[in-house]
């Protein structure tokens, strides 16, 4: 009778130890710096975002291009860098291993878009009256507008 309460408590002991074990998830950090393909110059703000991460998991380069993720799950992991006015560049299969963190060297090109026209048109009525409420004398004059009449020198 002892040994059978001793043998259930030494496998009630056991698996809560390998309950523990067990429930440590390994992470890793992958870090790097983004650069303008031609001039070798940081980009500011460019969108690091890991695929398929769900929350999802990103980050942006700070004033000398680097970025961090921190606490990303070992195994292969596929990044996604994106900037406005660059070309968007996916890199598959980054291997995070436990043993030291990545370092990503990445450089963006420069995207061309050829856009249509804008025609921009203003249209301004400069006898409509800006307070609404006034009765009598309600246009303002600027201080170019007065030096173009007679009599309003200096």
């Amino acid at each position: 009778m002892k040994t059978l309460k001793l043998l259930m408590y030494i496998v009630f002991i056991h698996s809560l130890l390998s309950v523990n074990v067990n429930a440590i998830s390994y992470t890793q950090t992958v870090r790097g710096t983004v650069l303008d393909e031609d001039s070798k110059l940081p980009l500011i703000g460019v969108n690091v975002v890991i695929a398929g991460s769900n929350p999802v998991i990103g980050t942006v380069t700070d004033p000398n291009g680097e970025f961090r993720l921190d606490s990303v799950s070992l195994g292969r992991i596929n990044l996604i860098i994106s900037y406005v006015g660059y070309e968007e560049k996916y890199i598959p299969n980054v291997i995070v291993g436990s043993a030291q963190e990545v370092i990503l060297n990445v450089e963006l090109k420069e995207s061309l878009t050829k856009i249509d026209e804008v025609t921009v048109k203003a249209r301004k009525n400069n006898g409509e009256v800006l307070n609404k409420m006034a009765l009598i004398s309600a246009r303002s004059f600027s201080v170019e507008e007065t030096k173009r009449y007679a009599g309003s020198f200096q």
